[in-house]
């Protein structure tokens, strides 16, 4: 649903629930003790880590105003074509590798909770690199609990929980590639 919507993908959460489907109603169901309240806890926060506001990592110092009389969406497809595209996925990359020599990582190159811990640079530049539109890159910092996501169709990466040290350190290495780190008005 989430590629559908094109957002990035954030993960999964799932438990047992109380089921009282087909002939097993007549037994009363089965799971009857699910969910239980630390289940049903750990979905209401990761619910609430997904409504949380997230960073934005972009081309862009701010988010363009809808009201703009400038030429978003003809700038927008000028970097969106393969050499630009290429490019400033370069930057991305490189941000994140550089990430790496501070933090341990994972990173889920196919969107389906595989995620590979920390992969060697060469993995990191050959699974990037080949990203398409419609595909999803997701790198965690495990220690901080920060998500780094990115879709093969945008021009900006999206940033979740990081601390206010992490925050530092992705403002600084995203100002070295020449890109910007900024929270969207709520």
């Amino acid at each position: 649903m989430t590629r559908a919507k094109n957002c990035p993908d954030l993960g999964a959460y799932g438990c047992r629930g109380f089921d009282t489907y087909g002939p097993l109603a007549k037994i009363g169901g089965i799971a009857k003790k699910h969910p239980t309240e630390a289940e049903s806890a750990g979905a209401v926060d990761v619910f609430n880590g997904l409504t949380e506001p997230c960073w934005i990592i972009d081309i862009l110092p701010a988010r363009v105003p809808a009201s703009s009389d400038g030429q978003y969406f003809a700038v927008e497809r000028y970097y969106l074509e393969e050499t630009r595209l290429s490019e400033l996925r370069k930057k991305q990359l490189d941000l994140m590798l550089k990430l790496c020599c501070y933090e341990a990582v994972a990173a889920d190159f196919v969107g389906d909770d595989a995620w590979e811990k920390t992969p060697s640079p060469e993995r990191f530049a050959e699974r990037f690199g080949s990203m398409q539109p419609g595909e999803s890159f997701r790198f965690k910092v495990e220690a901080e609990d920060t998500l780094i996501a990115v879709n093969g169709d945008d021009l900006y990466m999206t940033m979740h929980h990081p601390s206010a040290r992490m925050l530092k350190l992705v403002r600084a290495l995203a100002h070295a590639e020449g890109l910007f780190v900024w929270k969207p008005e709520e």
